[in-house]
């Protein structure tokens, strides 16, 4: 397919927002949803399920969430939500809270900035169907530091130009301590809302949907890519994360809370993660294996309809 030119197809795009959001193709939801206020408060965890107290237990007393609990503080649409991971040796996390940036295609840490897509990267799609690879060619010129890792992800011009526009995700290893993040703009519990020009309507109530995309696993200075395959089963509140590649697989999952959902599979990998973009387009989240000493991040998109039910991770 012929790509039409940036200018002319976000003109295009803007309007055809206005009038009708699609949340992809697969059969995802095609109208931005009615809202019942009287309906609009958060649903219980649904019968039979992992959530609540044993859940809540593990989450309190672990170092992981300590830390990106901090980060996902931010709960507003119109802010970067999400976390920078500063890890170390011994197994302790620093959270760093995304939201007085204002950029979604940079990161700031610990007043170290990174551009993670440039309007060169943009225009050559240099991280469509793939991870973008760092480099301190990405580093403000003045910091005397060494910068490696991983960022995605850009969706196609046309059919597929809405995915991974609300999300940005990957790792940042700087002079070989690796920083897993997430950072985008969340997906509105309820109502609608503005986001920089773009109307933003409220994550599902119910329905299975399918994601995919990348994912970074790994520690200090040595992470690798995976593919990520995630389902949101937002009936019975919950969601689950399948990673793969280079002769790794890795399965976990969290119940969903809003618009973010967290979690301790049955492996003991920790995740937290959130929605992002109108209609739950986007997907992402950090988690943390300590049995294997590693960790890392993760984002899906490309919405779409699925059967699945998910009753445990």
């Amino acid at each position: 397919m012929k790509k039409l030119p940036l200018t002319l197809l976000t003109v295009a795009c803007s309007f055809a927002l206005t009038a009708c959001y699609s949340s992809g193709g697969g059969g995802g939801s095609t109208e931005p949803p009615k809202i019942d206020k009287a309906k609009s408060a958060k649903n219980p965890p649904a019968a039979g399920s992992n959530s609540s107290t044993n859940t809540s237990a593990k989450n309190a007393n672990s170092k992981f969430f300590s830390a990106v609990n901090d980060g996902f503080a931010t709960k507003e649409s119109t802010l970067l939500s999400g976390v920078i991971l500063n890890t170390s040796g011994n197994g302790s996390f620093k959270g760093i809270n995304p939201s007085k940036n204002d950029d979604l295609d940079a990161l700031d840490i610990d007043g170290t900035k990174i551009t993670l897509f440039n309007v060169d990267d943009k225009l050559r799609e240099i991280a469509v169907e793939n991870l973008k690879t760092l480099s301190n060619k990405d580093l403000d010129p003045l910091a005397n530091k060494k910068l490696s890792g991983y960022v995605g992800s850009q969706g196609q011009y046309g059919e597929r130009g809405l995915d991974f526009k609300a999300v940005r995700y990957g790792v940042a290893i700087i002079n070989n301590v690796g920083h897993p993040f997430v950072q985008g703009f969340l997906t509105p519990e309820t109502g609608n809302i503005s986001v920089r020009g773009e109307y933003y309507y409220p994550i599902e109530a119910k329905g299975s949907f399918k994601y995919t995309g990348f994912a970074v696993y790994g520690s200090g200075n040595d992470y690798k890519q995976l593919t990520s395959e995630v389902i949101a089963d937002f009936t019975n509140k919950k969601v689950k994360v399948d990673l793969a590649g280079d002769a790794t697989k890795l399965s976990f999952g969290g119940d969903i809370n809003g618009n973010t959902f967290s979690g301790t599979s049955k492996d003991g990998i920790e995740t937290k993660g959130a929605f992002y973009g109108s209609l739950a387009r986007d997907v992402g989240g950090v988690f943390n294996y300590a049995k294997e000493g590693k960790n890392g991040a993760f984002g899906a998109s490309n919405k779409r309809s699925d059967t699945t039910t998910v009753t445990e991770f």
